[in-house]
């Protein structure tokens, strides 16, 4: 399960390496459109070892179809997030946590 999983990950970095030129950010329609790509390729290199691996009562083509999904689905709503957060520059971060900004979150965690 873990090398079918690594290798998803080898496989999703291998496709940003080699068509996308600047999917870390996330403003652009060919970043955008590399993320969907791989987010659709690279979970059919896990789903076949995982539905292998857990097939159940099921077919293996419903196991196939979940676990890609889930993948996929994974990549779709994760990558954006650790994309933007390797976007940010130290200065930016340290203007997150100006007293200023600490007093908002203490207000608003407060309710």
């Amino acid at each position: 399960m873990a090398a079918a999983n690594m290798l998803e990950c080898v496989v999703a970095a291998w496709l940003v390496q080699r068509y996308g030129e600047r999917v870390l950010e996330p403003a652009s329609l060919r970043a955008l459109c590399c993320l969907v790509v791989v987010a659709a390729l690279a979970p059919a290199v896990s789903a076949w070892p995982g539905a292998m691996i857990l097939q159940q009562e099921e077919s293996f083509w419903s196991d196939w179809l979940k676990w890609w999904i889930a993948d996929g689905l994974g990549l779709l709503l994760l990558a954006p997030a650790f994309a933007a957060l390797a976007n940010l520059r130290a200065a930016s971060i340290a203007s997150c946590f100006s007293p200023a900004r600490l007093l908002e979150a203490a207000a608003l965690a407060a309710g």
